[in-house]
């Protein structure tokens, strides 16, 4: 037979899904987006995924970082993608670029993984290419870089993982 759990851990459960239904704000509330509601994905974040070609700028040999483990991602969801690093011959066994004019075409967009000292070189170069979309991983971004793409119209996201952002546009598509 299946014991009940104790008074004290119903009541404090209780309370706890009280405590999140009762939020001032609706974006705060304990809600399923994903479900029916408005998607979890800002319009910011959606360009990016409209279509085009990328570059992971940081792109690593080492499937545990996260240069790595975003060209994977990327390419793994059918996008054409190149990598990025000037330290690297291939990546994943692609042939690896050592800066964005040594692509072999234009690309559309960007995602910085990269050392903030470096991103500021990196959004200069994508502004002279005419990239118009640039991701900042988190631990990648400066205030500079950002106001840099910022004041040429450049769509910039900093301070958000593409990771997260590719798994709740994977879930919104499932339950859509």
């Amino acid at each position: 037979s299946s014991r009940r759990p104790p008074t004290w851990w119903r009541r404090l459960m209780w309370s706890w899904a009280r405590s999140l239904n009762s939020s001032h704000t609706p974006s705060h509330r304990w809600t399923l987006p994903i479900l029916g509601g408005e998607s979890v994905v800002a319009d910011a974040e959606k360009q990016f995924f409209q279509g085009g070609r990328w570059a992971v700028v940081g792109a690593s040999r080492d499937p545990d970082k996260f240069g790595h483990i975003v060209h994977r991602r990327l390419r793994g969801r059918g996008e054409d993608v190149y990598p990025v690093n000037s330290q690297a011959k291939d990546v994943a066994g692609e042939p690896c670029y050592a800066s964005l004019a040594d692509l072999p075409e234009p690309v559309d967009q960007i995602v910085i993984v990269v050392p903030p000292r470096s991103t500021e070189r990196v959004v200069e170069e994508a502004a002279e290419r005419g990239i118009t979309r640039v991701w900042m991983q988190p631990g990648a971004e400066s205030s500079a870089a950002v106001e840099f793409c910022k004041a040429r119209g450049i769509n910039v996201v900093s301070g958000r993982c593409i990771l997260r952002y590719m798994d709740q546009m994977d879930a919104d598509a499932r339950y859509r």
